[in-house]
């Protein structure tokens, strides 16, 4: 019988599974932009108007994982969509367009999956 280990809870409280989530976050673009909470995040970085950099505190094995991106409404505006791009292992990117043009918006959240 061969064992193996389907997760996994380090020093740190961190559980490592393909179940858990490896990150997750919810930001503000708004004025000088900042996190409201997350896991696994170490920093974000403001690329300017409608886009954020969010940096990993532990990277992730590679840069093939799955992260979403979502926000709360804030207008009666119909046409809203959030990427993610520029995944690397220590970060990725996050895109806030309301009506085609890039916007801040003042609640952005992300989740992210993978190894």
């Amino acid at each position: 019988c061969t064992l193996t280990t389907r997760l996994e809870i380090t020093n740190d409280g961190r559980g490592l599974s393909q179940f858990t989530a490896k990150a997750w976050l919810q930001i503000y673009q708004t004025g000088t932009q900042g996190i409201r909470d997350s896991h696994n995040v170490s920093s974000i970085t403001d690329s300017g108007v409608g886009v954020t950099q969010i940096n990993f505190a532990n990277n992730l094995a590679n840069a093939d994982y799955a992260a979403v991106a979502s926000h709360t409404i804030q207008s009666s505006v119909t046409n809203i969509s959030d990427n993610v791009t520029n995944h690397a292992v220590g970060n990725f990117t996050i895109h806030h367009r309301e009506n085609g043009s890039l916007i801040d918006t003042s609640r952005h959240a992300a989740i992210v999956f993978g190894s």
